[in-house]
């Protein structure tokens, strides 16, 4: 009785050891599949042309520009060209833009990505508040020579690497302040777009 009493300890102490030591694994993660992000892209050269007339044109006279100044996050860019403004309907102010950026090292950080362009590219279009850029309007920006772009992802962004030399031809598109910006275009041959 003894014996069996011996070998049913020693069973179970082997149990216990087992059910001890196999301890589930942790399922094996895979590495996520990096983004493209020619969307981010040209959704932060919207948000450049924006901030470079917000931070050197907002509240000043319609005219002439011919303007050397630092980019958001650093670089330089020149900015020729001009804009105008008139009042429409209803006192609505209006503003149409004809500008030109030539940009070295020129950089924004937007949108989990920090962008950085060195070519020339246009920024035209037409806006109906002349206090800000970002109300109702139609936008176009477009570089018919390669701009050299690239592209670096925030830590845990997951965007893929992006480094070229390329054209491109977007439209910002707004119906009113309270609406979403659209921005649309083709950015190294591929048509993109943000909803």
């Amino acid at each position: 009785m003894l014996r069996l009493s011996l070998l049913i300890a020693i069973m179970w102490s082997n149990v216990f050891l087992v059910a001890c030591s196999s301890s589930p694994k942790a399922a094996a993660t895979a590495p996520a599949t990096p983004i493209d992000p020619k969307g981010a892209i040209i959704d932060d050269i919207s948000t450049l042309g924006a901030d470079l007339y917000n931070a050197n044109f907002v509240g000043k006279p319609c005219t002439t520009v011919d303007s050397q100044t630092t980019c958001p996050g650093g670089g330089n860019v020149h900015i020729t060209g001009s804009f105008s403004c008139s009042t429409g309907s209803n006192d609505v102010q209006n503003l149409n833009l004809n500008f030109s950026y030539d940009m070295t090292s020129c950089i924004v950080v937007a949108n989990n990505l920090t962008l950085t362009l060195t070519g020339t590219m246009t920024h035209t279009g037409s806006s109906s508040n002349v206090s800000s850029i970002v109300s109702a309007e139609t936008i176009n920006y477009q570089a018919q020579t390669p701009v050299k772009i690239v592209a670096v992802g925030a830590t845990g962004s997951n965007y893929a690497p992006f480094n070229n030399s390329c054209a491109f031809a977007l439209v910002a598109q707004k119906a009113s302040v309270n609406s979403t910006e659209k921005v649309s275009g083709v950015i190294c041959g591929t048509s993109v777009g943000l909803h």
